[in-house]
């Protein structure tokens, strides 16, 4: 290994791995996200040909991961599905609401279905102890809906009101003293999420991207009825091949999101989100495997897996 591969290993050790809260408790507040209603007596059957992810299976204390689609089977964002007082909602990131929004109105064609935006809000509970956190205890009172949801490991997701949050996540940390819980900005959790893997929209998908190739099979229910760009999707898993796949790779120092990777002086994918000595980009699906030695401006780097 080099000592550019080295330094970049290092300092992912520093800014990813040593993030303290992935040990033990982490409340995070996702202020990116939008929370949508979805009200109608169509809303449900309606919703579930709008979304890769089979609501069948949504149950009252756990919320379902899952993409909106283009009709060619391209990410038009990811959303996290629940029902909270007998209405479904997802949230989804507030960047996205907009292309999102038309895309999902252009297909209430004859349906009983709205979508509203409310006021609503996404905290997370994260970590190695996350599940020890007496959340339900510590919220009461406050109108929170609680769901199981796996982010970095699993955790919980709340749904609380915007006027509430800052006494949410201060109640949380009261509760979780004991397990040396703590706030999490963006920045920490950009870091741990880069190095754990896990990809982010818009930056390591949208609509130049198949699930497969982002890594996202976790969202798609293959085994569910028809939905807007399941042909698409079900062919590449069945009877295709990517031509590229999105991995978690060892980088350099100063290393930027955009940097050309190559691999014999050739071209072969580019950076998209760094954190410290760690990144994730797409490469060629031949370099996709552990090991695999590129080159970007920035120094060497090195495949450590694909995501997914």
């Amino acid at each position: 290994m080099s000592e550019g591969e080295r330094e970049g290993e290092r300092e992912g050790e520093r800014e990813g791995e040593g993030e303290a809260w992935l040990r033990s408790v982490g409340i995070h507040h996702d202020a990116s996200a939008v929370v949508i209603a979805v009200e109608g007596d169509d809303a449900r059957s309606w919703l579930n040909g709008q979304t890769t992810s089979d609501l069948r299976k949504l149950q009252p204390d756990r919320a379902l991961y899952g993409l909106v689609l283009t009709p060619k089977g391209r990410i038009v964002s990811d959303v996290i599905v629940f029902e909270r007082g007998g209405t479904l909602h997802f949230a989804a990131p507030r960047d996205a609401w907009s292309a999102l929004r038309a895309r999902l109105e252009r297909y209430v064609i004859m349906e009983d279905v709205s979508l509203t935006e409310t006021s609503l809000a996404l905290v997370s509970v994260l970590g190695e102890r996350a599940l020890g956190v007496a959340v339900e205890r510590a919220l009461e009172g406050l109108g929170a809906s609680v769901f199981a949801h796996d982010r970095l490991g699993p955790g919980r997701a709340l749904v609380i009101e915007r006027a509430h949050v800052e006494e949410a996540i201060a109640r949380l940390l009261a509760e979780a003293g004991s397990l040396d819980a703590i706030r999490v900005d963006d920045a920490s959790f950009e870091r741990a999420r880069v190095r754990a893997g896990v990809p982010r929209w818009p930056a390591d998908f949208g609509e130049q991207s198949y699930p497969q190739e982002a890594g996202l099979k976790r969202a798609v229910a293959f085994d569910k009825g028809c939905y807007l760009g399941q042909e698409v999707v079900c062919t590449l898993e069945n009877r295709g091949q990517l031509s590229r796949s999105l991995v978690t790779l060892a980088v350099a120092r100063g290393a930027s999101v955009g940097e050309e990777l190559r691999h014999e002086e050739k071209i072969v994918g580019e950076l998209t989100s760094v954190a410290g000595g760690y990144a994730l980009g797409f490469v060629k699906r031949a370099l996709g495997e552990a090991g695999s030695a590129l080159e970007a401006p920035s120094g060497p780097a090195r495949v450590l897996g694909v995501v997914g």
